[in-house]
């Protein structure tokens, strides 16, 4: 009933687990797993830019396109990375800046790398001046 006393009929319509179909399919999980690579490396790059005070491009990219476009390769120490270790291996594949964050580079593709996540802290904040 509303404030003027007429009274209203109506149906909902809910739509559960069992109603709705699985729509699972291999390419729609590959798809499901770059969406979720692509927003948690995205999310935490823009946090640790948050605390540290920064403003800068924080670009949505797929790690493991990054780790393809570089063919498997440590960029810091020119080694294979091995696909299978998972962090927090110390071999593990990471993204590294070569322009730091603290330094004023981005996270975009141009500024990301494959490293092992040991050289990545060992290089720490340091990059080449001819960058």
């Amino acid at each position: 009933m509303d404030e003027t006393d007429q009274e209203y009929t109506w149906t909902a319509f809910v739509c559960g687990k069992e109603s709705v179909p699985r729509l699972w399919t291999p390419a729609y999980a590959a798809r499901s797993e770059r969406l979720q690579r692509v927003s948690r490396a995205a999310g935490s790059y823009a946090a640790r830019m948050r605390e540290l005070g920064l403003e800068a491009t924080v670009e949505r990219l797929d790690p493991l396109a990054v780790y393809e476009r570089d063919g498997w390769i440590c960029q810091i120490c020119k080694t294979a990375v091995e696909r299978e270790r998972a962090w927090p291996d110390m071999w593990c594949a990471t993204l590294d800046h070569r322009i730091p964050l603290t330094a004023g580079g981005e996270h975009t593709l141009l500024n990301v790398q494959l490293s092992h996540w040991i050289c990545n802290l060992h290089k720490g904040d340091y990059f080449p001046v001819d960058l």
